[in-house]
C-alpha cells in the first residue's frame, strides 16, 4: 500500500499505536532514517509538518515531493504525509491540493462551537480528496515551530466526548498535560480523563511525546491511543549527530558525512520509538 491516509493506517495495523515523526518541512536526513526506521520495525508511520516549516523550507508540494522520492527506496514501508497543526483551513486545503493522505485542522484556539464548525469543513474537504483529518481539542502549552501556548486548557471528558461525536473525525487529539517543547520539571497528565476515556468510540493521538519516560508512552499504546508525535526530541538527536561527527572530525568539509552521521542517530532514536509503542517488548 505504501501512500496511505490515516484510517488506512489503522485498518492495516489493526490499530496499533504509530508514530508521527516531525521531518523537518521534507528533510532528506530526516526521511532516510525515519524509513530505515520503519522497516527495520516492520510497521507503519506518519511523516509530519507544520505549515510554517513546509511553506519555510520546500513548499506543500515540494514536500510531498521529496517524501516520494525517499519511499521509492524503500518501497516495503507504509506512511502517510500529514500536516500537522493547520490553525487556519486555508492550509487544510493547499495541503490536500498538494497531495497529502492526512491533514490536522487544530481549532483549540476557538470556541467549542466553532471549532466543531471548522473542523466539519475540513474533514468535508479531506474525504472529498480520499484524505483523513485529525482535529484537536484543548490547548497544548510550550513551543513548535508557529505554535506557541503559554498556558493550557484542558477539556474534561464530557467534553472529549461530545467533540468526539460531533466531529466525526479520524483522528482526536484531546490535551491531557503534555506539552510541545522540553518539559520544564515532570509531567502532570491527567490520568483521570484518562482512565474515562477508555471506552470512548475514537482513535486518539497523543502530541508532545518529547520528554515523557519511555513507560509512559507504552502505557498509552497499551490503552489503545494510536498516534504519537514526536518533533522536539527527533531535533535534539540528530543535532547531536551532526555535533559528535564534527568534534570527532573537525575538518571534515564532507556534508554528506557529517549529515549522515546525524541520520544515523536520528534512525537508532526512531527505532526505540517503535520498541516504546509496542506493549509486546
Amino acid at each position: 500500500m505504501a501512500s496511505c491516509n490515516a484510517q488506512e493506517l489503522l485498518d492495516r495495523y489493526d490499530r496499533k499505536a504509530l508514530p508521527s515523526f516531525d521531518v523537518g518541512g521534507g528533510n532528506v536526513d530526516f526521511l532516510e532514517a525515519a524509513f530505515e526506521a520503519a522497516e527495520k520495525s516492520g510497521r507503519g508511520m506518519y511523516l509530519s509538518s507544520t505549515p510554517s516549516t513546509v511553506q519555510s523550507y520546500l513548499g506543500f508540494e515540494g514536500y510531498v515531493s521529496a517524501i516520494q522520492m525517499v519511499a521509492k527506496r524503500h518501497p516495503g514501508v507504509d506512511y502517510a504525509i500529514h500536516l500537522d497543526h493547520s490553525k487556519e483551513l486555508k492550509f487544510v486545503e493547499e495541503a490536500l491540493q498538494a497531495g497529502f493522505r492526512s491533514v490536522m485542522y487544530d481549532g483549540s484556539h476557538l470556541s467549542f462551537e466553532e471549532n466543531v464548525e471548522n473542523t466539519k469543513k475540513a474533514l468535508a474537504w479531506a474525504k472529498a480528496k480520499g484524505a483523513t483529518l485529525e482535529c484537536e481539542l484543548g490547548t497544548i502549552s510550550g513551543k513548535e515551530d508557529e505554535i506557541e501556548e503559554e498556558g493550557e486548557k484542558l477539556p474534561t471528558f464530557e467534553e472529549i466526548s461530545r467533540f468526539v461525536s460531533e466531529t466525526a473525525a479520524t483522528l482526536t487529539a484531546p490535551a491531557i498535560g503534555t506539552v510541545h517543547g522540553h518539559f520544564k520539571g515532570e509531567p502532570r497528565l491527567n490520568w483521570a480523563v484518562v482512565d474515562q476515556m477508555k471506552d470512548l468510540n475514537g482513535n486518539f493521538v497523543l502530541h508532545g511525546c518529547t520528554g515523557l519516560d519511555p513507560q509512559i508512552l507504552t502505557e498509552f499504546a497499551r490503552r489503545g491511543w494510536v498516534k504519537f508525535n514526536f518533533a522536539t526530541a527527533l531535533r535534539d538527536e540528530f543535532r547531536q549527530g551532526l555535533v559528535e561527527h564534527l568534534e570527532k572530525h573537525p575538518k571534515d568539509l564532507k556534508p554528506f558525512t557529517y549529515l549522515k552521521a546525524g541520520r544515523s542517530r536520528l534512525s537508532s532514536y526512531m527505532s526505540e520509538i517503535f520498541g516504546h509503542l509496542d506493549p509486546k517488548e
